[in-house]
């Protein structure tokens, strides 16, 4: 098992990637809460790095970084979730986005809600409803960036009630980032249904709205 788990592209622009991998031994040390590291730089190593090997890095690993990239969706994110591994993310604040966070590294841009689906925000007339991401995540503050990553992990690692919750939470939702296609595919919760439940609550809402105009003589 890793304390942290990741295989990065540190091609130029990519600043937070290149600082976990060049400075490692200083942001990091060769461990986090007594378990080993497993950071690889796919710019050395993008041949003999397949996806089946990537799966099990993230599935080894208590903690996955999601590094600012090139935009602000992520497929990563979304693998890492799907092999049990908590996202370690860098928060900045303000987005564009009032009272919600970005994950990206240029502050205004790319609020979680505008950025993740069925996000807690995105449905009509109800705020409550939607997935809160930020209970999946371990938050380290962005502008302080790769430094203050190590201190977020400890302080998770010593509360074991907290690591649980974010697992409990991580598993819960991995359902919906995925399509059943065996079986059991009508069974279970997954992201065909989460997309018909956003579908008909806009529908619901849309009609509402139509309703309420008509009435209002508007």
């Amino acid at each position: 098992t890793f304390a942290l788990g990741a295989a990065v592209s540190t091609r130029e622009g990519f600043h937070e990637r290149i600082e976990l991998i060049v400075n490692q031994s200083t942001h990091l040390g060769d461990s986090v809460g007594g378990l080993p590291l497993r950071l690889l730089d796919l710019m050395d190593q993008r041949r003999q790095v397949s996806q089946y090997r990537l799966q099990g890095i993230y599935n080894e690993s208590v903690f996955c970084p999601i590094l600012p990239g090139d935009a602000c969706p992520q497929k990563r994110f979304f693998d890492v979730i799907l092999n049990g591994c908590i996202p370690i993310v860098p928060t900045f604040t303000p987005s564009d986005d009032e009272d919600f966070p970005t994950f990206f590294r240029r502050e205004g841009s790319c609020s979680i809600r505008r950025t993740y689906p069925w996000s807690r925000g995105t449905f009509f007339g109800d705020n409550k409803t939607g997935v809160d991401y930020l209970s999946l995540v371990v938050q380290y503050d962005g502008v302080c960036g790769i430094p203050c990553m190590k201190p977020a992990m400890e302080q998770v690692m010593r509360n074991s009630t907290e690591l649980t919750r974010l697992r409990t939470n991580l598993r819960d939702y991995a359902r919906l980032v995925a399509f059943g296609l065996g079986r059991n595919r009508y069974k279970g919760v997954d992201g065909f249904s989460a997309m018909l439940v956003a579908i008909r609550h806009y529908l619901f809402h849309l009609g509402s709205s139509s309703t309420e105009h008509v009435a209002g003589g508007g």
